[in-house]
């Protein structure tokens, strides 16, 4: 029996092992959105990338775990919960949907995505300053350090190391510099929290000095993203953890980010003009001098009636996830919220908000819980949230990989957290 029970802890062991490796690479290759095939017929095909690849792996290995151990099974249920229930009601739009095929593939992916954040969250609950924080931090450092080089050696004629490195934009391993700013966005919510929280005295020496050069780097990598509308939200991010802890780390995080502005502004003047001209450009035309009329100008407005049209075709399940594309315009829409609403109609957006408030929750009962434990890691996230919050207006974050992995680690700390707090109310009272 004693035999049985060590080759059965030793499988796990295993299994627990490869899991953790192929999520290493999930994640650290996450940054490279080019797809195997985007031309290929089959959508599998088209729409996965080489993070993806690992990512059933570690999905595989997952499922594998489960069946052996059973005992985790409600715990995974319990993290599961609000996710599914809002992938419950994003599908709902396949039955009425103007294009059944594309909301099928939008439900899927955006499954995937929560499965994949699930079994993170299963894989690094116990090890989240021994692994995760580390995972992420050296994901963040060589996604800024290869998107800034490529940038440097594009205009140097240098060779690059992704074939999509453009002069006039930091791009590297993305498809479009969307995705990049929206990437690098959400690695700095999870990084700058990082750096000022108790956490960052718990991390080992390596990625403790990482840490601050990679905040440096993300700040410079995403300005050259010249994604007006993610950098606009990480100054307001800025501003309200200023105006949030006006001490001395929000000063220096201010001083912090309007240095690396002045010196990244006088470096592309003087040696990278194109890269000047475009984020110029799409500054006047998208902030300081709209005209209207303009494609920049009417693309707001037409967004908007789009994503209104199709809601009020099907107030009930919209046009259908991923539906809205030939169908009310050429492109998609928009912003998280409009594209609900659009494409899912009432009962999507409903549970999609139903997800958005539990999600938000954990952060807010978190800053509670932190009060006790000294551990201000939610309190610096807070305004980083709020950015993120303003950002989705424009932005769509449910079929963003580095959202979950954001929303791993929320619910990682979460749980720790509320878990330190128990431990700490039992030690009172048997005192």
């Amino acid at each position: 029996m004693r035999s049985s029970h060590f080759y059965f802890l030793k499988e796990i062991f295993v299994l627990n092992k490869l899991l953790k490796i192929a999520l290493y690479i999930t994640v650290i290759s996450s940054f490279v959105t080019l797809t195997l095939n985007i031309d290929a017929e089959n959508f599998i095909v088209a729409r996965m990338t080489f993070s993806d690849i690992f990512g059933l792996i570690s999905l595989f290995l997952f499922a594998i775990l489960l069946i052996k151990d059973k005992t985790q099974i409600p715990v995974v249920i319990k993290s599961l919960k609000y996710p599914l229930l809002m992938i419950f009601g994003l599908a709902c739009s396949i039955f009425l949907s103007l294009n059944t095929k594309s909301t099928l593939v939008e439900v899927l992916i955006i499954l995937y995505l929560v499965l994949l954040s699930t079994t993170i969250i299963y894989a690094f609950k116990n090890s989240l300053v021994s692994i995760l924080f580390p995972l992420i931090i050296y994901t963040a450092f060589i996604t800024s350090f290869i998107g800034l080089y490529d940038l440097v050696a594009r205009n140097a004629n240098l060779p690059v190391i992704f074939k999509m490195a453009s002069k006039e934009v930091g791009i590297s391993g993305f498809r479009y510099f969307g995705q990049a700013a929206n990437y690098i966005f959400t690695m700095l919510t999870i990084l700058i929290p990082l750096r000022y929280s108790n956490y960052y005295k718990t991390l080992e020496k390596w990625p403790q000095k990482f840490l601050s050069i990679t905040i440096l780097l993300g700040i410079i990598f995403l300005c050259t993203t010249g994604r007006i509308s993610i950098i606009i939200s990480f100054a307001i991010g800025v501003v309200l953890f200023i105006l949030l802890n006006p001490n001395k780390k929000g000063v220096m995080l201010a001083i912090t980010s309007l240095g690396l502005l002045g010196v990244f502004w006088v470096v592309i003047t003087l040696y990278m003009p194109s890269l000047k001209q475009r984020i110029k450009y799409r500054i006047e035309s998208r902030v300081t001098n709209r005209v209207q009329g303009t494609s920049e100008s009417d693309f707001v407005v037409a967004n908007f009636k789009g994503a209104m049209d199709a809601f009020s075709d099907n107030p009930i399940t919209g046009s259908g996830l991923g539906a809205f594309v030939n169908n009310y315009s050429k492109f998609e829409v928009h912003g998280t919220y409009l594209k609900v609403l659009g494409e899912t109609g009432i009962i999507g957006t409903v549970s999609y908000f139903i997800f958005l408030f539990y999600f938000l929750g954990l952060l807010l009962k978190g800053i509670v819980n932190n009060k006790k434990t000294l551990n201000k890691f939610f309190k610096y996230l807070l305004p980083f949230m709020v950015a993120n919050l303003i950002s989705w207006s424009y932005n769509h974050h449910l079929r963003k990989k580095e959202f979950w992995i954001l929303y791993a680690v929320v619910y990682i700390v979460y749980i720790n957290t509320k878990a330190k707090d128990a431990l700490n109310l039992n030690e009172t009272k048997t005192y």
